[in-house]
């Protein structure tokens, strides 16, 4: 009997599940149960720009691609700490391609070999010539000194040989004097090469030492405690940085971003530029999380005007919001939906956007009385992401019909 009683009600349940399942959907398109919800609304509405944009730490230490010499080549980054990796300072994040850096330090280290090679053999010509020099030096002062021996010795003696003595005299005088000017500028002549050769060795040691520093630098470490973020080239760029990517001395590579402070970056076209200024409230969702709401303002509008993309006709302006306060959802790289503050107004009658249907004659509302729905032409003002202000002959409260359910009903 027992067992009886429990099919009875285990069959009453069925019937009332079957029920409800066939007859909520019927009654919803008969327009007897209002199963979107859509009407007419009446109040304050908010006029808004809406862009899409992406969320970055207000504050973040960026490691650059380090400085590096072109006859390098263009090195690549063979490796790279992955992204959202907490890391703590001074550890390792990535590593720059080396090869380039290391052939040349070889080469060099090779010049540095030849120039002190090339500087001693100087030297020791140097020395060879000055000493040949001053052997001829020595020969010049002998004669001199002869000469005026000479004069000496032939002063009782006739005038032509007097005279003849006295040339000898003065062509010995001329002969040193020679000598001792090519001596000092011989001299001159030898410290001005024996500079060159040492500056070429400065050079070479300066080219080495660049070459050493570069190497220790290819070796990315964290400047910061933080998480890695990759970075893009520009905002707007689909592509972070990547293993085998070549980029410019200075270019950032990886961010380390404090996120106690986010802001959005954004772009705004150029047709609506108009619309926006600095402290603009703005209302910011994730794309994560779009029923969550921070609310920020407006920092930052770019003064020039850009292309969105490479090959894009379109023009837009850089836009940076500071969102009011942080949150641990809140991460560097998320696509975040700014809905740009741009007026209010008290009381007016708008409706969602879907809820608009538009033909060759304009467009038009599907208002529903009873199981019936009639057409209401309207005029649209302004908008925002959901909604739109309408005007015409329609009030508030009035139920929406949607184009497909009118077919379906």
């Amino acid at each position: 009997m027992r067992s009886l009683d429990r099919l009875q009600k285990g069959r009453r349940k069925d019937q009332i599940f079957f029920l409800v399942w066939i007859g909520i959907p019927f009654l919803v398109a008969c327009g007897i149960i209002d199963g979107q919800g859509h009407k007419i609304n009446q109040g304050p509405f908010r006029v808004t720009l809406t862009e899409t944009g992406e969320l970055q730490a207000a504050n973040l230490k960026v490691i650059s691609m380090p400085s590096f010499d072109w006859e390098y080549g263009r090195p690549k980054i063979v490796s790279l700490e992955k992204e959202g990796t907490i890391v703590e300072k001074g550890q390792w994040v990535g590593q720059v391609d080396t090869t380039g850096v290391a052939r040349v330090l070889g080469q060099k280290r090779a010049d540095l070999e030849i120039a002190i090679a090339d500087l001693n053999k100087l030297l020791v010509e140097q020395q060879t010539e000055l000493g040949k020099l001053k052997a001829d030096l020595f020969s010049a002062e002998a004669a001199y000194k002869l000469a005026l021996i000479d004069t000496q010795r032939v002063r009782f003696e006739s005038p032509s040989r007097k005279k003849i003595s006295r040339l000898e005299l003065q062509n010995a005088w001329i002969s040193l004097q020679k000598i001792q000017q090519k001596i000092e500028s011989t001299k001159r002549i030898h410290q001005e090469a024996v500079l060159i050769e040492r500056e070429k060795i400065r050079q070479v040691k300066s080219s080495i030492e660049k070459a050493e520093r570069t190497i220790e630098n290819f070796t990315l470490k964290a400047p910061a405690n933080g998480m890695i973020e990759h970075r893009r080239r520009r905002w707007g760029d689909r592509e972070k940085v990547k293993i085998g990517g070549e980029y410019y001395p200075g270019e950032g590579l990886i961010g380390l971003p404090d996120l106690s402070r986010m802001k959005v970056l954004a772009t705004v076209n150029e047709r609506d530029i108009e619309k926006i200024h600095l402290d603009q409230k703005v209302f910011a969702r994730l794309d994560a999380y779009p029923k969550v709401t921070f609310e920020g303002k407006i920092i930052r509008i770019s003064r020039t005007c850009r292309k969105k993309e490479r090959d894009s006709k379109i023009i837009v302006f850089d836009v940076e919001v500071m969102l009011d306060k942080a949150d641990p959802i809140l991460r560097p790289g998320m696509t975040v939906s700014a809905e740009m503050m741009v007026s209010e107004l008290e009381d007016v009658l708008y409706v969602d956007l879907e809820c608009i249907q538009e033909d060759e004659n304009g467009y038009y509302l599907l208002i529903r009385k009873g199981s019936a729905a009639r057409r209401v032409d309207v005029r649209l003002g302004p908008r925002n992401a959901r909604s739109v202000v309408v005007y015409g002959n329609v009030k508030a409260g009035e139920k929406i019909e949607l184009p497909e359910k009118v077919g379906e009903a």
